[in-house]
């Protein structure tokens, strides 16, 4: 094996990073052969264990992608669709990977598997990433709803939320709000009755359009003292900035959040939120110069050089 480190706004970074489908989250693991052509391909960070685990669990079969498509197409099986799909849905190319789960159930004869989660999942990243119109996304959620599976209606009620945010669809939201907080209440899981808050708050701001009331929710979801926690005013002020509410309190809370962060990469991330919430606000000054400091913290990760780039042009434009 040989490592290749590539930095992607750098020397063939750029055009590497279009023929590989990199994207914007980093790091991008992909495993070629000496042809360059894909095998499979991971993202994220992990511990060396966990990189280790995968790497070995890749190098255990070395056919390409186009290779195991070829084969598939030839002899469908359950274990090549699934594979398929989930590198589809990790390359971004989420309709194919709705495809390729669709298949896999029909392929899985009496054990009827459902792939619901994940056929909504990329359905739902289509539409965001506009690759198909917003109504396709509405049988996907019906088929969540059907699987009566509480997780994944809580789940599917809360994209359906940030769909309708950026998309301004609430013409048919409150029947899959009402869905998930019924499934959220419904269940013992701590995890599920903070979701809980967090849907009744959404249905508070996009159905009865009380930014008051959804703020009031979210921050009594939040516990007696929130305010001196910075994991949970750090959270506070990524909600805000993710709803364009409250802008004046998540500025506050996010710098405060730049001043305890625990180490560079966790700062620069808190950065690039300040950065994000300054831009909002229209102040690109404060905006570039989060960023920046962003890019000192963690000169690794080339999105933040790209956030800067886009702030600057956004800067330009508005002059």
């Amino acid at each position: 094996m040989v490592h290749l480190p590539v930095n992607v706004l750098e020397g063939e970074g750029p055009e590497l990073k279009e023929i590989y489908d990199v994207g914007s989250t980093y790091p991008v693991f992909i495993l070629t052969n000496s042809e360059g052509e894909i095998i499979t391909r991971w993202t994220g960070y992990s511990t060396a264990g966990q990189f280790v685990y995968k790497l070995n669990a890749s190098l255990k079969d070395l056919r390409t992608i186009k290779e195991r498509r070829a084969q598939f197409e030839a002899n469908p099986t359950l274990q090549e669709a699934l594979a398929l799909g989930r590198f589809y849905a990790e390359i971004g190319e989420h309709l194919e990977a709705v495809s390729m789960f669709r298949r896999a159930e029909k392929l899985s004869g009496q054990r009827k598997i459902s792939l619901h989660n994940d056929v909504f999942k990329n359905m739902a990243e289509a539409v965001w990433k506009e690759m198909a119109p917003y109504d396709s996304i509405y049988p996907a959620a019906e088929y969540v709803l059907a699987s009566e599976d509480a997780a994944g209606i809580i789940k599917m009620a809360t994209l359906m939320s940030r769909l309708s945010r950026k998309f301004d669809h609430t013409d048919s939201l409150g029947k899959y709000l009402d869905a998930g907080i019924q499934a959220a209440s419904a269940s013992n899981n701590p995890k599920d009755t903070e979701d809980r808050y967090l849907l009744v708050a959404e249905h508070a701001l996009q159905i009865a359009h009380d930014t008051a009331k959804a703020i009031e929710i979210k921050e009594m979801s939040m516990g007696n003292g929130w305010e001196t926690n910075p994991n949970k005013f750090y959270g506070y002020a990524k909600w805000c900035l993710e709803r364009e509410v409250n802008l004046g309190a998540a500025e506050m809370y996010a710098g405060q959040a730049v001043q305890v962060a625990g180490n560079p990469e966790m700062k620069a991330r808190v950065l690039n939120t300040l950065s994000e919430i300054y831009e909002a606000r229209g102040n690109y000054e404060g905006a570039i110069e989060a960023i920046e400091m962003a890019i000192e913290n963690h000169p690794e990760n080339p999105y933040y050089q790209t956030r800067l780039d886009d702030i600057e042009d956004a800067m330009a434009g508005g002059q």
